[in-house]
């Protein structure tokens, strides 16, 4: 019996703990856009279709070629929720990225729509998912749960095997 609590106990500390780090390389978005911005120019943005409250939400953005001009770039989700980028005269293979805090929204909101305007002429919109992030504390429910019920069901177990030893002793006993 003290083994097998021990045993469970152990796995228990070794179970993994949820510890992603985030991944910023291109290949990690699920969302990709080109925004031309003239003949020979486009930026491409990286982005995720999602937007979990909580956690600080990415944008990439990579222009291809070099520029003649300066290039800002507007994120706007409306009202106060924008964010610039400014690429200068004579960038080539220019390479940056954004970010709106995980506190940006405090509620879900689907379809959001993102709008990324170039010099304040051309713009295009992208759609994004607002959602709240999963619960942590429910891994740690179902598993604080699940050595609760371990337990009750090893008690039991013991209990019912004393109580029949115990019968067949005074079943012994009386004959």
């Amino acid at each position: 019996m003290k083994y097998l609590l021990a045993f469970s106990s152990i796995i228990m500390l070794l179970l993994p703990v949820s510890a992603d780090s985030y991944c910023h390389q291109d290949e990690c978005f699920t969302d990709k856009a080109e925004l031309f911005v003239s003949n020979d120019q486009i930026v491409h943005i990286y982005y995720n279709s999602l937007f979990e409250i909580g956690e600080n939400w990415f944008i990439v953005i990579w222009l291809e070629n070099g520029t003649n001009n300066d290039i800002d770039l507007q994120f706007d989700f409306g009202g106060d929720i924008s964010k610039t980028i400014e690429i200068k005269n004579g960038s080539s293979n220019y390479t940056d990225s954004l970010s709106f805090s995980g506190s940006t929204f405090s509620s879900e909101k689907f379809d959001t729509e993102l709008n990324v305007s170039f010099n304040g002429n051309k713009s295009m919109i992208l759609e994004i998912d607002v959602n709240k992030k999963p619960a942590e504390d429910m891994f740690y429910l179902w598993g604080g749960m699940s050595v609760f019920w371990f337990a009750i069901g090893t008690y039991v177990l013991y209990i019912s095997n004393k109580l029949r030893v115990l019968s067949k002793r005074i079943e012994e006993k009386n004959e």
